[in-house]
């Protein structure tokens, strides 16, 4: 189920957006569309509505480009990443994303340009499972350890870490 999910510097968001399925304070209403998960409450439901050329399609974008990113490595070091950045421009592309399965909570985090993922981080229950700033691995779980030589620049750890699990 999804928490939240940030998106910056991806096609017409150049700062940082986000879209939250949290519950607000104000929503006292319609208590069947709200599910609980130890403090967190969600919405069962939410709609993207706006009007023309206000970002609806480019978030859904954001949320399939993440995904193409965590299931389909690169395959070579000289294979770029997949970008669209605010105005083509040469900065990085950051998503973050929150999301519960199987009771648990998961925080994912990366931030990458066309050449190399510059920051990669997961946590699960609050505790942080890896960390990479760069080709820099701050913690790193016992299953990479042995490939961490040969992860290369522009491929990202959580498809590795899934494989292992």
């Amino acid at each position: 189920m999804l928490v939240d999910f940030k998106v910056t510097n991806f096609k017409s968001f150049k700062n940082t957006n986000e879209f939250s399925l949290e519950k607000g304070k104000y929503l006292r209403k319609y208590k069947n569309n709200i599910l609980t998960f130890g403090k967190t409450k969600l919405l069962k439901l939410a709609i993207l509505f706006g009007g023309n050329a206000n970002g609806k399609t480019n978030l859904l974008d954001a949320l399939k480009l993440l995904r193409f990113l965590v299931l389909t490595p690169t395959t070579s070091e000289n294979k770029p990443l997949p970008t669209a950045t605010f105005g083509y421009n040469n900065g990085n592309t950051k998503f973050a994303i929150s999301f519960i399965k199987e009771q648990q909570y998961f925080e994912y985090e990366v931030v990458y340009n066309r050449n190399e993922i510059n920051f990669e981080k997961l946590a699960v229950a609050g505790r942080v499972t890896f960390e990479r700033v760069g080709q820099r691995f701050e913690q790193l779980p016992e299953q990479l350890t042995l490939l961490q030589k040969n992860i290369r620049k522009n491929q990202n750890l959580l498809f590795l870490h899934r494989k292992t699990m």
